[in-house]
């Protein structure tokens, strides 16, 4: 019992999940490789804590099977991969993306201003160290101005030979903070925090200034794109008064007209499309990446059941696309197809289910907000955590079409860290130490009915079925035989 009071059910203990999740990550990552099971022990000794304590080892969440499905597949994706090696290693990354994402899930809400502060400094940081190591000679950006502000810089910064990030990568991370950052800002002025609200102030302008020097077009227009699900939020509140409607019909219908302008110019002037995308400012070829979008659907199809195996795309991509025995790639630039090649269509289904599903909880949630928060709570103000979060993800998953930030390198290790503070706002706090919740079996019960309903489905069909599969496999060992020094 005082092992449940005294720690277990206090505030510092989600948090030093957290720190502890976090930490077997990095071992994973500076492991390289070397480390496989170990880490499992400084990430589950919560879980073992809480378990002596007689709780559930984890907070429960609406995600739990599409994250195990998730999981599975990726280990599936190490069986087919022809470099078992790199695909370990982000097998391991991916397992400590799921902690993260309990960690996360665990938080209760005096914590998640905690949390933000966190995501603020971590922002800052990959600013700074993008500011003190980029090589504007060697790796010039498109936009001249920017280059020369670059070069200025570095004609006056310290010199370093540490190894070096790539912009796209820095700056799809750093669009993802700038929403917390932003809400840091009102959380302060709210407050009357002077201190905490003029460096927010300067953090944010910092983190801007870094975003700006990456010149990733990609990174912009996925900034853009959140904040013009924002707008449209915003504009949802004053159609509901004017027309006498409910707000989530409003922001549907919004949304709604928003995306069908460009899905009708794709459809019927594809052409003129692509010209108007080639038109903005650097070097954005939009049939480039139109190309290689084709390219990693026909790999797609080689194999659906099992995948190609992770961290696979450079060697498929050159061997049966290009037809050159040497690199020339790291990933599709797609997050959606990175992940239906490596992981196979369950894969797919199942990251795009958590990140859908965390929009929707996040609307529900903001629907309601005035039942639950509506008197402004000074600690917690959910509703800017809440936005914050949701402008987050869908920069995380506009840049994800044009860029594969994320899922397609190291920082795979943070893909649920969105979804998992998702959890954390909107499962009834009440019902965060009995490990159910309504919410978590309405999902779940949804979740298994359409499972099962695609198995009913594809036994319809199980000739083409078992074709199918078996052309998978073979896909899978010629891969596995012709790419087993790869590259040469």
């Amino acid at each position: 019992m005082r092992l449940r009071d005294n720690v277990v059910d206090s505030g510092w203990f989600p948090l030093v999940d957290l720190a502890l999740a976090a930490i077997a990550g990095f071992l994973w990552y500076w492991g390289r490789g070397q480390l496989t099971w170990q880490p499992l022990l400084v990430a589950m000794l919560p879980w073992a804590i809480r378990l002596t304590a007689g709780r559930f080892p984890f907070r429960r969440t609406p995600f739990d099977v599409l994250m195990a499905i998730f999981v599975f597949t990726a280990a599936v994706g190490v069986w087919a991969a022809y470099s078992k090696e790199s695909a370990s290693m982000k097998f391991w990354l991916i397992v400590g993306a799921a902690f993260i994402f309990y960690a996360l899930a665990g938080q209760p809400r005096e914590n998640l201003w905690y949390i933000v502060v966190l995501i603020n400094l971590a922002g800052v940081l990959l600013a700074g160290f993008f500011l003190l190591t980029h090589d504007w000679e060697t790796a010039p950006s498109e936009f001249g101005f920017l280059n020369r502000l670059g070069l200025r810089w570095m004609s006056i910064r310290p010199v370093h030979a540490i190894p070096k990030l790539n912009p796209n990568l820095v700056g799809g991370l750093l669009t993802l903070t700038m929403p917390f950052l932003l809400a840091l800002n009102l959380h302060a002025r709210r407050r009357r925090y002077r201190v905490g609200f003029w460096l927010s102030i300067v953090a944010t302008g910092f983190v801007a200034l870094g975003l700006l020097l990456t010149g990733s077009q990609s990174a912009w227009l996925a900034l853009m794109a959140g904040i013009g699900a924002w707008v449209i939020w915003w504009l949802s509140g004053k159609l509901s008064t004017a027309v006498n409607l409910s707000r989530g019909a409003a922001f549907a219908i919004l949304l709604a007209l928003a995306c069908i302008l460009p899905i009708l110019l794709g459809l019927f002037w594809p052409g003129e499309s692509i010209d108007l995308l080639d038109r903005l400012p650097g070097r954005f070829d939009a049939s480039d990446r139109l190309s290689l979008n084709r390219s990693s659907l026909d790999l797609v199809a080689d194999y659906p059941f099992t995948g190609g195996g992770l961290a696979s795309f450079p060697g498929l991509y050159s061997q049966y696309i290009l037809v050159i025995p040497v690199f020339f790639l790291q990933n599709g630039h797609n997050t959606v197809l990175d992940t239906a090649l490596e992981q196979g269509i369950l894969g797919f289904v199942a990251l795009t289910g958590i990140f859908i599903g965390s929009i929707w909880f996040l609307l529900r949630a903001e629907l309601g907000a005035q039942k639950e928060n509506g008197n402004g709570d000074p600690i917690v103000d959910l509703s800017l955590v809440r936005w914050a979060i949701a402008v987050s993800l869908v920069v995380m998953m506009v840049h994800g079409l044009v860029d594969d930030a994320v899922y397609g390198s190291p920082a795979v290790l943070f893909l649920f860290s969105l979804p998992g503070l998702t959890m954390a706002v909107v499962l009834p706090e009440r019902e965060l130490r009995s490990g159910s919740s309504r919410i978590i079996g309405q999902a779940q019960t949804a979740i298994l009915t359409v499972i099962l309903a695609t198995i009913v489905l594809l036994a319809l069909v199980g000739k083409q079925l078992t074709s199918a599969w078996y052309a998978n496999l073979g896909a899978v060992a010629m891969a596995r035989n012709e790419l087993a020094a790869w590259p040469t």
